[in-house]
Order: C-alpha cells, then sequence, then structure tokens
C-alpha cells in the first residue's frame, strides 16, 4: 500500500492539479541563468529586488532525478525506489520521500539550535516514517528514528506519522503526529504528541491512545488521557509551551503533557501558522466580527496585524500555497508562495502590504541559485525553518537555505 495523500488541503490539491510536475535529471543547482519572470501573482511585475541568496543545502535544486520507470505490466504504475528517505550519507543528492504536511506548507521541519534540520520522511524500504537529521555544514543526512509499523496499534510504542517537529532548549524534539498512515484511511492509533529525547529515546507526551470516537474527539487532560482531533501544525514557545493547531483549534501542551485548550472571547477559529525565531508564533485568528481578524502571536502576547492589512492575496486560500515563515515579532513578516503563473516566492509584510521577491519559479526546470533573484525549479514548499531573519525551505526535492544579504 502506498501513503495516503488525500489528507493534503484543498489549496495543496488545486496548486498540485494546476501545475503538474517538474521534470530534470541533474542535482547541482541547474545550468545557465534564467532571466526574471515577466509576471507575478496574476501578471504583475515583481520588483528586481534579491533580498535573499538561496543555497542547496540537501537532496536536488530541481526535479527528481530518480524519478522510478513504470513497471513493465502497469505502465501507469510507477516502481517506488527503495533508497527513498532510507539512505543515510551524502546530503547534497539525497533521495528525500517527504510525509506531506497536514496543513502546506508547516509540514514537519524544523531546525535545531546546532544548526541541523529535523525531517519527516517515509521509508520507502519498510514503509515506515522517520525523523532526519541534515548537517549542512558536514554535508550529512541520516535516520535519527523510525516509526511503528502500520500493524501496530499500541499507543505507546512509536509515532506512526509525524506531521509536525519542535525542538526544545534542552534538545529533545517534540513530534506531532497524525496516527493515520494508509491509503484505507483507517486509524490505528489516536493522534497525538511524542517526544525524542537527547539519548534517541522514544515516548509518548500526550495523547495517541485510540478513543471510543476514532481518535477524533478533542479531550483535555494529562498524558494518554488527553486527545486530539487532528493535529496540522505546531511550535514549541520560548514560554515552553507546545502551541497545537488541532483541526483550526489552538491547544497548549506543557513538556510533561498536560493538554489545555485555549478559548479566546468571540474568537470562531484560532489557527496556527508558522513559528518564528527565539519560540515566537504566528497565528491567524478567525472573530465573530470578520473585520476583526487578525495575525496574533500568543507568546509576545501582541496582535501583529490585521488580516485586511495583509490583503486578500495572503487570506484567501485559492490564491496562494500558504505562509512559509514568520520572522517574529520584531520584524512581522511571512514567507508565502503566490498563486501566480510564475509561483514565485515573495515577502509579504504584514505592517504595510509591501512585499519583495524571494524568489521565483524556474518553469523550464533550469534551476540557477545564483539568478537575481533565485530562479527554484519547484512548484511547492513544504515547511520552513527560522534562525534570526534566515530560513531554510524545503520541497519534494531539496532544501534550500536563504541567507539575508547585508
Amino acid at each position: 500500500m502506498r501513503f495516503d495523500l488525500k489528507f493534503l488541503s484543498l489549496a495543496t490539491a488545486l496548486a498540485l492539479a494546476a501545475c503538474g510536475g517538474s521534470g530534470g535529471d541533474a542535482a547541482d543547482g541547474g545550468a545557465g541563468p534564467n532571466p526574471p519572470p515577466e509576471g507575478n501573482d496574476g501578471g504583475s511585475t515583481p520588483s528586481v529586488v534579491a533580498p535573499y541568496q538561496a543555497a542547496l543545502v540537501a537532496g536536488f535544486a530541481w526535479g527528481t532525478a530518480y524519478e522510478p520507470p513504470p513497471t513493465p505490466m502497469l505502465p501507469s504504475v510507477p516502481v517506488e525506489d527503495p533508497d527513498q528517505g532510507c539512505i543515510d550519507g551524502a546530503a547534497l543528492g539525497a533521495k528525500l520521500s517527504l510525509l506531506p504536511p497536514a496543513n502546506p506548507p508547516a509540514g514537519p521541519f524544523a531546525k535545531k539550535a546546532s544548526g541541523e534540520l529535523l525531517l519527516g520522511e517515509w521509508g520507502r524500504c519498510d514503509r515506515r516514517a522517520r525523523i532526519r537529521v541534515i548537517d549542512p555544514a558536514g554535508n550529512t543526512i541520516r535516520t535519527l528514528a523510525a516509526g511503528a509499523s502500520s500493524e501496530d496499534t499500541q499507543a505507546s510504542t512509536a509515532f506512526l506519522t509525524p506531521v509536525a517537529i519542535a525542538v526544545g532548549r534542552s534538545g529533545d524534539i517534540y513530534i506531532g503526529d497524525s496516527g493515520i498512515v494508509y491509503s484505507d484511511s483507517s486509524r490505528v492509533r489516536g493522534t497525538g504528541i511524542w517526544k525524542i529525547d537527547a539519548d534517541g529515546n522514544v515516548s509518548v507526551v500526550a495523547g495517541a491512545a485510540l478513543t471510543t470516537s476514532g481518535g477524533l474527539s478533542v479531550v483535555d487532560g494529562a498524558g494518554l488521557a488527553a486527545s486530539f482531533g487532528y493535529i496540522q501544525a505546531m511550535c514549541l514557545g520560548s514560554d515552553g509551551l507546545l502551541y497545537v493547531d488541532d483541526a483550526f483549534r489552538l491547544r497548549t501542551v506543557t513538556v510533561s503533557g498536560d493538554v489545555t485548550t485555549v478559548t479566546t472571547p468571540n474568537v470562531k477559529q484560532q489557527h496556527v501558522l508558522a513559528c518564528g525565531p527565539d519560540g515566537s508564533v504566528l497565528m491567524h485568528r478567525r472573530f465573530n466580527d470578520p473585520a476583526d481578524d487578525d495575525f496574533y502571536d500568543p507568546v509576545a502576547g501582541k496582535s501583529i496585524a490585521k488580516a485586511s492589512a495583509a490583503g486578500p492575496k495572503f487570506i484567501t486560500p485559492l490564491s496562494y500555497l500558504g505562509p512559509l515563515a514568520y520572522l517574529g515579532p520584531a520584524n512581522p513578516s511571512v514567507v508565502i508562495q503566490t498563486g501566480g503563473p510564475d509561483y514565485s516566492l515573495v515577502m509579504l509584510n504584514l505592517i504595510d502590504g509591501s512585499s519583495a521577491t524571494i524568489a521565483s519559479h524556474a518553469a523550464d526546470s533550469a534551476a540557477d541559485l545564483t539568478a537575481t533573484p533565485p530562479a527554484i525549479a519547484a512548484i511547492f514548499w513544504y515547511g520552513a525553518a527560522i534562525d534570526g531573519t534566515d530560513f531554510d525551505l524545503v520541497t519534494s526535492n531539496g532544501v534550500m537555505r536563504f541567507a539575508r544579504k547585508p
């Protein structure tokens, strides 16, 4: 059985259906420079500004060079490459096998204080989820922990499908787990939070037990007594609390496993959008009166901007593929991917609505990370990891590092 992609959001499905895949068979970042795209976000002319320099740190800069050939008997069914998501070794040129994010593009991707990157992957070799560690400085990728098999219905053995990752100051790694893995959509485990400690031990923090309602109930409590509906995003705040988007509810979880649903007067939906630097968190709050909708940092305890300040490009799901990177309350900006014909990445400032092009989509797959702006042969980003004003973005093919120019 294959990994089930049906839980991707409508925005993702529409984007992938509209755009198709990208070709190419090189891993060196691409051939010759591409000219800047002629249109952005429906045809408007982008600003020829490149505030960031892009570099490849893992995988491929463009299409999947390891796309498997069709089987002789079933030419429409590809043969999966067992190396995907399984082989330890060099990070550059590694064959990634990403787990799709529950809330694109806030997928299972995070950065440790050491500079290593954590990534949720699906091991094609044994059909188990994995937490993988990328060391950009050493050009290595390795498996940190493997999840349980689909037949494992015991709640406290191991995670099943990571959909979010957060890293504590102590080095402990927290995993938001959907409890769903296979194409028949059966839930053999409840949604929950797991921890990998500094010694590599895996343990359940909260949830994970399958309830009589199929694991979809929302119950506050401690450890296995608590339950979640469906975790979509998760951030670890500087206050030591995990901020969990549980099917558009905001819930906090202590590192010891106490789960609390956060209620705010007149707010009907609280949606975690992105994890920022220094333990900051960006949420989109929807009030009973839409005029009050805003972007809010619950750790800082401050409203960053009214939702209307970002404009319809940000808040309309069909015109963008989601926020990718919150740069923190001191620099309240979000990197998003627009839904225009060139799928350019832009910087959208939530304060004044200004934007600058971060990267463009290399439609012909000739990626050029040295172009202005960098030309990236990827139309969908799976997640972001922030370090000050620099950030890493992961695609289905590789991981790109965006460093702020001086």
